[in-house]
């Protein structure tokens, strides 16, 4: 499909390089363009002029003849007001774009295909395939970056659910809002060996290889975007009335307590099983358990020898509690190698099983119940049940926008998945109410992005008004 896609957006292979800058018979001046539509009434052309004046004047891309053309072919001019045809551009389209066409001009090896993105992208007929795949192509040039080291994981992630039952045009917005995070607000994807986790004051989105799934992915990242594009106050305080009229209506529905036991067992089993079929797998492996921890007490025995014993048990991901009482052993001469390689063994089949009932929906659903009720124990009408998946109350009360913040990202999670059905689950736990507004702050990505540094210097910094229009200084 990928060289499908480069062939249908790159036919005339030499067509744009070939092309010479500014012929005098086609030039105009595109500086004044630039500043006409910047104050047009017209949505689509000032976020076309965005997208010039970013690709221009800020990355320096000098436009060949063909696409000067292009851009006066689309020009309409009504009542004095500016109107760029053939575009449905917004303000994230913007951003992204020229961060898009930018990175592929700069490779030698794709400049091709940038020109071709370019050329489809102000005739406003690229297709939904071919942008996907051309900024797949951008998100690439990144994974060798440092500090960038799951990178390919994530992108590996939204190649697959694009190739299956994913939402095609989120996986899309998602890849837009990536570029634009990496590119302008230097957002990097690192491995740690903690739990899969978004820090906002580090600007990193951090992976663990153990819990590696796709549902991670998709959450992780969710929280970046959250932080970054999503126009609502983070003070909490304002979705409280929310919160409670969602709990007193799942309290009130007959059908909650039966959701919570069908998502209990359901998860239950899928951990079980996980850890069955793993144990199975291990002894089909190695012929009986006691052949498994004596295979298993060479490796550790080695691992300590080569890398120490601090290495072995933060490769292994082993908790907190347990490393304390291993390295006390440890240094008092008395570990146990035997029991060790136990506990390493496991380690790695909790972390199996939980990577698998990790990618589940229902564990999105536990999720987002635990994030309204603000617990992982929950009473509805004098019955206790204790979630699956979720947080504890101390996380939700470490700050306000704790509930929010989760929220948003297991949305993310499944309007990428396309997971619709999970979605009326919570529209009949929650209420209409509940879910509208969910969707309502997930594409409220309007322009909140200009407090940020360095995002957009076009209107603020490059452009004043004078009797209601904006000139270049």
């Amino acid at each position: 499909m990928d060289r499908k896609l480069y062939s249908s957006i790159s036919s005339k292979k030499n067509a744009y390089l070939g092309s010479s800058i500014y012929n005098p018979r086609y030039s105009f001046n595109i500086s004044s363009i630039i500043n006409e539509f910047s104050y047009s009434n017209d949505d689509n052309t000032r976020c076309m002029g965005l997208f010039l004046h970013k690709l221009i004047n800020e990355y320096g891309v000098e436009l060949p003849v063909d696409m000067i053309k292009i851009i006066k072919s689309n020009i309409r001019i009504n009542n004095n007001n500016y109107i760029y045809r053939n575009s449905n551009m917004n303000y994230v389209k913007a951003l992204s774009n020229s961060c898009l066409v930018a990175d592929l001009l700069e490779n030698r090896d794709l400049k091709v295909l940038g020109f071709g993105v370019l050329n489809k992208i102000l005739n406003g007929k690229i297709s939904t395939d071919e942008e996907y795949y051309a900024y797949i192509s951008a998100l690439s040039l990144r994974v060798k970056d440092i500090d960038q080291e799951k990178l390919k994981d994530v992108i590996d992630a939204y190649k697959k659910v694009y190739s299956l039952n994913g939402d095609r045009e989120v996986i899309l917005d998602n890849l837009r809002k990536m570029l634009i995070l990496i590119d302008l607000n230097d957002l990097k994807f690192k491995k740690t060996i903690l739990g899969a986790f978004y820090s906002i004051k580090e600007n990193v989105v951090y992976l663990n290889d153990a819990i590696n799934d796709d549902y991670t992915v998709f959450h992780e990242f969710g929280h970046a975007m959250d932080d970054f594009f999503n126009d609502r106050k983070h003070d909490g305080r304002e979705y409280e009335p929310l919160y409670k009229k969602a709990r007193s209506h799942a309290r009130d529905n007959r059908k909650f307590k039966k959701i919570l036991k069908k998502l209990d067992s359901t998860m239950s089993i899928v951990y079980d099983e996980a850890r069955r079929i793993f144990d199975s797998r291990m002894i089909r492996i190695h012929g009986s358990k006691d052949a498994i921890y004596r295979a298993y007490r060479i490796m550790v025995s080695r691992y300590i020898n080569e890398n120490g014993i601090e290495e072995l048990l933060d490769t292994f991901g082993i908790d907190d509690e347990t490393t304390a009482k291993v390295l006390l052993q440890y240094d008092k001469g008395k570990l146990d190698l035997d029991k060790l390689a136990k506990i390493v063994y496991d380690t790695q089949k909790e972390n199996q099983a939980e990577k698998v009932w990790r990618a589940r929906p229902e564990g999105c659903v536990s999720d987002i119940i635990s994030s309204v009720f603000k617990s992982i124990n929950i009473k509805v009408n004098g019955e206790e049940f204790l979630l699956f998946n979720g947080h504890d109350n101390d996380y939700y009360y470490s700050y306000d926008d704790a509930p929010m913040c989760e929220l948003m990202a297991n949305y993310n999670l499944l309007k990428v998945m396309g997971l619709n059905r999970e979605i009326q689950m919570l529209r009949e736990i929650f209420g209409d109410v509940f879910v509208n507004t969910l969707e309502s702050i997930y594409y409220s990505n309007s322009s909140n992005t200009r407090r940020f540094r360095n995002i957009d210097m076009f209107e603020e910094d490059e452009y004043d008004y004078d009797d209601n229009r904006r000139r270049k200084r």
